[in-house]
């Protein structure tokens, strides 16, 4: 049976573990670690050479149990870390569609009859201001007026169009 010695266990472990991390990421064509894993490798090899007594051995056995382990350990924090950040783009979308949504066409009920708050208009066509960052160009007021009020509120999200609120009736019940 072949012997080995706990220094040389956390030494071959740890290598191990960076050969195991540096395909896991190639596979999963991710570009950097999972957070937190440089700090616990550095602290791995720090640990082995400080405590590793050098008189105690390890089988053949139990460091392949261990390698086992430590690779299996290793791909569910990465897989988890892969989740999270899937999640947390999937979460960020959906903020962003909401807050849209809420800006474009919420808040109030939009006065659709005419161009968009800052655009030009020019016989019957609105033209976006120099300083537009939205993804639509100009249009006509025509194409505009056959729209559904709905139709516009998307079209006001899609383009990312302010159009102003229209003017509250306000009853005197005096």
């Amino acid at each position: 049976m072949l012997v080995v010695h706990r220094a040389h266990l956390l030494e071959i472990m740890l290598r191990l573990a960076f050969l195991l991390l540096l395909c896991a990421c190639r596979i999963s064509a991710a570009p950097s670690f999972p957070a937190g894993v440089l700090q616990i490798v550095d602290s791995l090899a720090w640990a082995s050479k400080t405590y590793a007594p050098e008189n105690n051995s390890i089988s053949t056995e139990r460091l392949h149990e261990l390698t086992k382990n430590a690779a299996a350990t290793l791909s569910q924090d990465l897989g988890d870390e892969l989740e999270e950040q899937a999640l947390t783009t999937a979460a960020a979308r959906i903020a962003d569609a909401v807050l849209g949504k809420w800006l474009f066409s919420g808040g109030c009920v939009r006065n659709f009859t005419g161009c968009p708050s800052g655009w030009g208009r020019d016989k019957g066509q609105c033209t976006p201001p120099e300083n537009y960052r939205g993804f639509c160009g100009g249009f006509s007021l025509s194409s505009l007026a056959q729209k559904s009020q709905t139709g516009k509120e998307e079209f006001a999200v899609k383009c990312k169009l302010d159009w102003p609120c229209q003017k509250v009736c306000l009853l005197n019940f005096s």
